[in-house]
């Protein structure tokens, strides 16, 4: 349900803002960060005593720090493109499903939101960090969800509907505190007499992903569920490609934890937050032109112009 009414044009070209401005940070992130991580191996001898590494080595560091920045970037661009489809006012910095009351006056309450939106050594007031992060928290009032969790994992492969089992009345927590996700949204509704749907997503760049992380991964899911305590939410894996590709089942240990439900890979994460107008495959293509108006390659690979070496 797309909340903006623009013509298709006009909804390209916000699509393609919403791509722009985190990927160009991007840039500006490996440029920044170019001569520290390449004196952080300067000792490593195993590498350095591998014949023409020197020639290798800007390379390898330059695909790491696109690796790390990209995730981030990737999150970044997904709530842009959800605030067009869902409307900022269901997409806000502070996710408050069950309308918990707390006072952002109150110093203790600022510094617990500014740790979880990762602002804690910020001496900026909270109106500006909350009016320019790029991240988002759930309002909770859960102590530890993690015993209940780690008990419901233990007997279920988890669906949406076996997940409300999480859901507790208890108030066990008095005091308010905030939870850090990936990207959550309301799909807003017509009928004044339901609430509004909650989609909360654990998003993952959708490589190799590391089977080890998988347990940690749902946890975390599951953990956001249990905070959110919300009945009309719903949780996904998110990648934003399959790595088998385009239309092919994931793969991954995260589906012993998971329902296919539960996981949106590539296109099916994408058409999700996507205004209905625009398809994946229009998404990829406006994806490919910003990258070349911004003549990507260029700003990375000015880090061996003479000037900056």
């Amino acid at each position: 349900m797309t909340v903006i009414h623009l013509s298709k044009s006009d909804m390209k070209k916000q699509i393609k803002r919403a791509i722009y401005e985190p990927f160009f940070q991007v840039t500006k992130n490996v440029r920044a960060n170019f001569a520290k991580n390449q004196k952080g191996r300067e000792n490593n001898f195993f590498i350095h005593s591998i014949p023409g590494f020197e020639t290798i080595a800007p390379v390898m560091t330059i695909t790491r720090s696109l690796e790390s920045s990209t995730g981030n970037a990737i999150q970044k661009c997904a709530r842009n493109i959800s605030i067009l489809t869902y409307g900022r006012c269901n997409v806000p910095t502070i996710i408050n499903p069950n309308n918990l009351e707390f006072d952002l006056d109150d110093a203790q309450i600022q510094e617990k939101l500014k740790h979880a939106l990762g602002q804690k050594q910020s001496k900026k007031d909270i109106a500006d960090i909350l009016h320019t992060t790029d991240r988002q928290v759930i309002v909770s009032n859960i102590s530890d969800a993690n015993p209940t969790v780690e008990q419901f994992m233990s007997r279920n492969n988890a669906t949406h509907e076996n997940i409300k089992s999480l859901l507790t009345e208890k108030i066990s927590y008095p005091n308010i505190h905030f939870v850090p996700i990936d990207l959550g949204y309301f799909v807003p509704t017509t009928n004044e007499h339901e609430q509004p749907l909650l989609h909360i997503h654990e998003i993952k760049a959708g490589g190799n992903l590391d089977s080890k992380n998988a347990h940690a991964n749902a946890r975390k899911l599951f953990t956001h569920y249990c905070h959110a305590n919300y009945p009309n939410a719903k949780v996904y894996f998110s990648t934003a490609y399959n790595n088998k590709g385009e239309g092919e089942k994931f793969h991954g240990s995260i589906v012993n934890h998971l329902s296919d439900e539960m996981i949106l890979s590539g296109s099916s994460f994408w058409e999700t937050i996507l205004p209905e107008e625009i398809t994946f495959a229009t998404f990829k293509r406006l994806y490919q032109e910003v990258m070349e108006e911004m003549q990507f390659s260029k700003l990375i690979y000015t880090i061996f112009q003479p000037e900056n070496e």
